[in-house]
């Protein structure tokens, strides 16, 4: 699949599945991250809270893409080589400075991300049947021991 395709696939799945959101990003949690780092600037937006199964999603659908995420863990993204995927860019007033990173990993595919992984397929299959005759959803990482 082309990053294009999963990346736009990711971003639609998201606003349909509000439910997914990470329930402890709320507009406070905004405001104390706000406190603790003067230079991000976040606004509330329907992607906000999704970076982390989003970036999940994302990497177990692109196989050549890493996760990163901020020093503090409170943004994650994707890149393929340079390629920056960041499915929640829009939830930064300013650009977010991506040079602050480091390549991250996922041990095991959350239980959210799992969720949203179904919702995506659906979408590119148009229907959930043929999203399960696709092959359903990982449950490890590409190069994790499944018997660990």
């Amino acid at each position: 699949m082309e990053p294009k395709l999963a990346y736009d696939l990711i971003r639609t799945a998201c606003r349909q599945r509000e439910d997914l959101r990470w329930r402890e990003w709320t507009p406070d949690k905004i405001k104390e991250a706000r406190e603790r780092e003067r230079a991000l600037v976040v606004h509330f937006t329907e992607l906000e809270g999704f970076c982390y199964i989003a970036t999940e999603v994302f990497c177990a659908m692109i196989p050549e893409a890493q996760p990163w995420c901020a020093s503090d863990r409170m943004h994650f993204w994707a890149q393929v080589g340079e390629v920056i995927w960041d499915p929640t860019w829009d939830q930064f007033e300013e650009p977010y400075d991506y040079s602050k990173g480091r390549q991250t990993r996922f041990k095991q595919f959350s239980v959210r991300a799992t969720a949203l992984l179904e919702e995506t397929m659906t979408l590119k299959a148009g229907t959930p049947r043929e999203a399960q005759l696709m092959g359903g959803v990982p449950r490890m990482w590409p190069n994790d021991d499944a018997s660990a």
